[in-house]
């Protein structure tokens, strides 16, 4: 009998939505490409620093849509950024630095950059 598919863990589809595959959630959540597999598939729900990293990924890509509405998420994550030391977005965050993205387009959706 084939697996039945189910939507996507809830924390887990805005992502999917924003162009992210599991490979790139799991990077930005430090978390492996098959659990990412897992949430995108349905089959499990993201728990604890995991459901922690989802959220905050989440918020950066709700921010980015905000600041920038024409920007592609999975682009905009992986080019390297000035104002976060040259380091890109998705570095960053795998770093633990979502906070620094989200001032950042915090700051962007304010004009503080034109």
């Amino acid at each position: 009998m084939p697996a039945v598919r189910t939507r996507p863990a809830k924390e887990v589809e805005p992502l999917l939505n924003a162009g992210l595959d599991p490979p790139a959630i799991a990077r930005l959540t430090g978390r492996s490409t098959r659990t990412a597999e897992r949430w995108a598939n349905g089959e499990t729900n993201p728990r604890g620093e995991g459901r922690k990293r989802l959220l905050a990924l989440d918020a950066v890509v709700e921010a980015l849509a905000a600041a920038l509405p024409r920007a592609d998420p999975a682009d905009w994550l992986q080019r390297p950024n000035v104002e976060l030391d040259f380091d890109s977005p998705a570095e960053a965050i795998e770093h633990g630095g979502a906070k620094r993205v989200l001032a950042l387009l915090t700051a962007i959706g304010e004009g503080a950059y034109l």
